[in-house]
C-alpha cells in the first residue's frame, strides 16, 4: 500500500500546485479518493488499477481546479446583492458593543450617563453606516472583485481581508484622534496603547461580523443559483 500512498501524495501534491485550494478542501478531496479506492479494493481490483480509476474518478488536478474554479466563479450581481447588506452589520454590532460596554462601565447615578449609553450607540451606528458602505465601495469591493478575478474569493481570504481592513480603521482613527488631541501627549505609547485596545476590541469583532455575513450571502446566492 506504500506506492499507492506515494501515488496519492503524488496527486495532492499536483492540486496543491495550482495554488486554489485550502488544506480542509485538499484533505475532503484525498478523502473521496481514498474511500473510492477503498471501495474498488474491495470489489476485488488490484490496487494500483483501482487507484487509476479512483483517480479517474475523481478528476485529474486539472479538471478538479477547472470545477472548483466554476464553483467558485461568484457573479458580480451576487457580490453587489452581498455589499447592499454586508456593511449594516459592521456598523450595528459596533453600536451594541458600546451600548453593553455604557451599561456595565458607567456609574447609573451619574446624570450624565443615561443620555451617553443611548446617544453614543446611536450616534456611531448613524455615523458608522455611512462610514460602512463608503469604506466597502472604495476599499472592500475592489478587493472583493480582484479575488473574484483570480478564483481565489473563499472564506479564508474574504475573512483575512476584513481584517486588515479592520486593523487599518483603527489605526487610523487613533491617528485622527491623535492629530487632534491638543497638548499632544508626549509619550506616544500610552497614549494610544489603552485606547487602540479598547477600539480594537470594539471595531475588529464588528468587521469579521460583516464579513461572515457577507461570505454567507455569496454562498447562498451561488446555492440558489447552482441549485
Amino acid at each position: 500500500m506504500s506506492d499507492v500512498n506515494r501515488d496519492i501524495a503524488r496527486w495532492r501534491m499536483a492540486l496543491s500546485q495550482e495554488g486554489r485550494f485550502l488544506p480542509d478542501e485538499l484533505d475532503e478531496l484525498e478523502s473521496h479518493l481514498r474511500e473510492s479506492l477503498d471501495s474498488l479494493v474491495r470489489r476485488g481490483l488490484p490496487e494500483d488499477q483501482a487507484l487509476t480509476k479512483a483517480i479517474t474518478t475523481t478528476g485529474d488536478p486539472l479538471t478538479i481546479d477547472n470545477e472548483f474554479s466554476k464553483v467558485r466563479s461568484v457573479s458580480a450581481k451576487t457580490l453587489w446583492r452581498a455589499y447592499g447588506v454586508a456593511p449594516l452589520v459592521a456598523p450595528a454590532a459596533f453600536a451594541a458593543i458600546v451600548f453593553v460596554t455604557g451599561l456595565l462601565f458607567t456609574d447609573p447615578k451619574d446624570p450624565g450617563t443615561p443620555i451617553g449609553v443611548i446617544l453614543i450607540p446611536i450616534l456611531s451606528l448613524t455615523l458608522g453606516v455611512a462610514v460602512s458602505y463608503l469604506l466597502a465601495i472604495a476599499c472592500w469591493m475592489p478587493v472583493m472583485f480582484f479575488l473574484r478575478k483570480r478564483g481565489w474569493l473563499d472564506a479564508f481570504r474574504v475573512h483575512a481581508a476584513a481584517l486588515l481592513l479592520s486593523i487599518v480603521e483603527c489605526l487610523l482613527i487613533e491617528g485622527a484622534f491623535y492629530g487632534k488631541s491638543t497638548p499632544r501627549p508626549a509619550d506616544l505609547r500610552k497614549c494610544l496603547w489603552p485606547s487602540t485596545l479598547v477600539l480594537a476590541g470594539m471595531v475588529i469583532p464588528s468587521v469579521m461580523l460583516s464579513a461572515s455575513t457577507f461570505w454567507w450571502l455569496l454562498a447562498r446566492g451561488e446555492r440558489r443559483v447552482h441549485a
